[in-house]
């Protein structure tokens, strides 16, 4: 299939952050192969994130006191983790694993209060976004971060503590339906002992592991974690569960049966292994269908690393974007609970959306945008007005202006909604769009539109 300029921008914004002006010129007209095969080479490449050292470098284990120091001091880092993953995604080339980075940030979403810890398990995903779901699964359960925010510390062979054992099912492989409360019980038994020590790191702690039969969908034994993991990832539930969380991050809000079950029998095919699958979907005739193009309402975090990329926005302070993303309902390292984020209409409120529109006239003005957050429950007018801070933003605006400075301003309403949006104008809204004094002016009137919400 050979890709018109629209199709261009439709896999850039689904498979990373948005094509610019050189990137729809040099693969217009070209075959999708070889544009994914672009995409996949770019990304083979893999950074880890570095910003926070290691707590233990030169030390056996922590002390009560240094966990404390640690937790105390993770809230600020983990903003600048935020920030300085948030900036990846502007920066890097390998934009289709940073955006697979971000889907399985909300897949397996976690929040412990350990910013290392946090660094480390973005890291994990980072290098098995593309790879094998067996990886992940099996990974992920062993993850610090995630057994700390899922209570597997508190998971005693006298004790069993159900909260991972559910959300493994629930959440992450099955889907509700396909278990039972027997499943979650026996196999929360299974995962007893599974710790992370006072290294930060996994280990099983023999003495507190139930070695007990356990029987766990319809498999009986004395079931260690790894065991039910691999009878999750046996189960015939779990690819159409896969697919359709894949199909609404990276093809529709609302995919049918045909599609779910066609995606599906493409990880069966491939041993869930996910690089191969979304290549299946990237090069599909009907992932480009019109009905598909505009179908879903960006996120927050893609909304911003496409307009902060596009239009070189420099932030003076970093708490902004990070307060940015708080109003606009996705913060990176901080989803609202293990579900993650429920995104498309989600998005979307009376406050978010008069936000969303206005961005471009903020970032493109270089207006002044206040520092702080949506207001927190009790929280009096004096705090308020002390926590109000200033930043200031600038715009290089160095890429519209080389792609569209040369024509004429009658021309660049049409030339910016053709190259940024996927979906077509309606004649009513393009006659009420007047010819721009300013190339800015131009921006800003097109993305301020809904349209431009919606990828």
């Amino acid at each position: 299939m050979k890709l018109t300029r629209r199709a261009v921008q439709h896999l850039f914004l689904r498979a990373g952050f948005g094509a610019l002006p050189a990137e729809l010129d040099r693969w217009e007209g070209k075959d999708v192969e070889d544009l994914v095969d672009h995409l996949f080479n770019e990304s083979e490449q893999i950074e880890d994130l570095n910003l926070i050292p290691d707590p233990l470098k030169g030390r056996a284990e922590v002390s009560n006191f240094r966990v404390l120091a640690m937790i105390l001091r993770s809230g600020p880092e983990m903003q600048n983790l935020n920030f300085h993953w948030l900036y990846r995604m502007v920066e890097s080339r390998a934009c289709l694993r940073e955006k697979a980075t971000l889907f399985w940030h909300g897949h397996f979403a976690t929040s412990a209060p350990f910013s290392y810890l946090m660094q480390g398990q973005n890291n994990f995903l980072r290098r098995h976004a593309l790879g094998s779901f067996r990886d992940l699964l099996h990974g992920i359960a062993q993850d610090p971060a995630m057994i700390i925010y899922l209570n597997n510390q508190e998971n005693h062979k006298d004790h069993p503590n159900e909260n991972f054992a559910r959300e493994v099912m629930e959440l992450f492989t099955l889907g509700i339906g396909n278990y039972t409360e027997h499943d979650i019980r026996e196999a929360a038994r299974a995962f007893t002992g599974w710790k992370v020590n006072r290294k930060g790191k996994f280990e099983i702690i023999d003495t507190d592991h139930d070695t007990g039969t356990k029987v766990v969908l319809g498999k009986t034994g004395p079931l260690d974690g790894t065991e039910v993991l691999d009878l999750l990832l046996a189960h015939p539930a779990l690819p159409d569960f896969l697919s359709g969380k894949l199909l609404r991050f990276y093809f529709h809000p609302n995919p049918s049966d045909e599609r779910i079950r066609e995606l599906a029998g493409v990880l069966q095919e491939h041993d869930l292994h996910i690089g191969k699958t979304l290549r299946h979907l990237f090069t599909r005739d009907w992932f480009y269908d019109a009905s598909v193009m505009g179908s879903m309402i960006t996120a927050p975090v893609p909304l911003l690393v496409r307009m902060i990329r596009y239009f070189g926005i420099e932030f003076e302070r970093g708490e902004t974007l990070l307060r940015l993303q708080q109003n606009l309902g996705q913060t990176l390292f901080f989803p609202p609970n293990v579900a993650g984020w429920k995104g498309h209409r989600d998005w979307i409120d009376s406050a978010s959306l008069l936000l969303r529109l206005s961005l471009a006239d903020r970032f493109l003005r270089e207006r002044a945008l206040t520092a702080r957050g949506r207001p927190e429950f009790e929280e009096t007018s004096q705090k308020k007005l002390q926590e109000e801070a200033i930043a200031r933003i600038t715009a290089r605006f160095e890429i519209p202006e080389k792609a569209y400075g040369a024509q004429t301003p009658d021309t660049w309403i049409d030339a910016l909604s053709r190259d940024l949006l996927t979906t077509d104008l309606s004649s009513s809204t393009r006659k009420a769009l007047p010819t721009p004094a300013t190339l800015k002016d131009a921006c800003i009137a097109v993305c301020s539109l809904p349209e431009f919400q919606l990828v």
